[in-house]
């Protein structure tokens, strides 16, 4: 931070190398099996570390090993949760939020949405779907995925490294927990 604070006094542009992935460290999952462990979480931050990375987002548009996601709405929901489906098994699966509790977005309901996902994705897309399609209850939803063992301990690898923990994507539920 000192010296950031140097070259942003003498008027010049400070850049902060960072990773956004899905499935960042390679902690991705399918259900509920991980595929990373503690020890490959501490090499690859000390690998991203040694190149200069200084910030990473645990959880970025799917749900992954490290936690849940923040969901996103509209057309960008929809195709982000067809990702989910293909990288983790699972459609996203959001539950009501609790009375005046911060919400995550809401899903876009995919039941009926067939036709739509066949044209921007192909026909070839039917058997990654797998049946039907989920309609989701009216907002507000919250995922209720917070953070996993393995998304706590990235938190506190990171924080021991001085690295920045971005908490954009995280569902309200892990960016509390990360907080």
């Amino acid at each position: 931070p000192a010296e950031a604070r140097r070259f942003i006094n003498d008027g010049k542009l400070v850049m902060i190398l960072g990773v956004e992935a899905s499935e960042v460290l390679d902690c991705g999952r399918t259900g509920d099996t991980p595929h990373c462990t503690e020890a490959q979480i501490d090499q690859r931050l000390d690998e991203l570390y040694g190149l200069g990375v200084r910030s990473l987002f645990p959880v970025h548009k799917f749900d992954n090993a490290l936690g849940g996601t923040a969901y996103d709405d509209g057309a960008t929901g929809l195709l982000v949760n067809v990702g989910n489906k293909w990288a983790t098994g699972e459609w996203w699966q959001p539950v009501p939020c609790e009375p005046g509790a911060e919400a995550d977005n809401s899903p876009t309901n995919l039941s009926g949405e067939q036709e739509l996902i066949y044209a921007v994705l192909g026909v070839g897309v039917a058997p990654l779907l797998g049946g039907d399609l989920p309609a989701y209850p009216p907002g507000p939803l919250c995922n209720p995925r917070g953070l996993t063992d393995l998304g706590i301990h990235t938190i506190e690898a990171m924080a021991a490294r001085g690295m920045i923990v971005e908490t954009d994507h995280l569902s309200v539920k892990a960016r509390k927990e990360a907080l």
